[in-house]
């Protein structure tokens, strides 16, 4: 199972959900101090957007290790690869456009870390990847058992 390429890279996309929980994707600035979104901690006053992105999130993490470990059935990691895909595309646009405060924050202004960006990317990457491996698996099965 860890021998594997797809799994090491499924590991690193694991990773780079976790490293979400930690790393603020929005800078919110007010007239009294800035504060920072974080995942792990959302505010009193944070939207239905924010709990959405920390559900997905969760839901990313839950359907990696779905997938890590079954690693005996390539059709159906195959397929839970390409939802997890969508889910990903998903997180990276909400984190781009959703905003992540209710409307009674005091806020000036609002802007977006771009190093949560280039971590759900590098996260997207790495899942793509392994489904291509995945998928290399799978023909490479395919044709072995045809030669017998």
């Amino acid at each position: 199972m860890i021998q594997r390429k797809q799994t090491l890279f499924l590991l690193q996309s694991l990773f780079f959900n976790i490293a979400l929980f930690f790393i603020p994707n929005k800078y919110i600035f007010t007239d009294l101090l800035n504060k920072k979104v974080l995942y792990l901690i959302p505010f009193v006053n944070s939207s239905i957007g924010h709990y959405a992105a920390i559900t997905i999130n969760c839901l990313i993490i839950i359907l990696t290790l779905i997938v890590i470990f079954l690693y005996k059935k390539q059709s159906l990691q195959l397929t839970l690869g390409k939802i997890l895909w969508f889910f990903w595309i998903i997180l990276i646009l909400m984190i781009l456009f959703c905003p992540f405060t209710n409307k009674e924050t005091n806020a000036t202004e609002i802007t977006t870390n771009y190093f949560s960006i280039f971590i759900c990317f590098a996260g997207l990457l790495t899942i793509i990847f392994a489904c291509k491996l995945i998928k290399r698996d799978i023909e490479l099965l395919k044709s072995s058992e045809r030669i017998r």
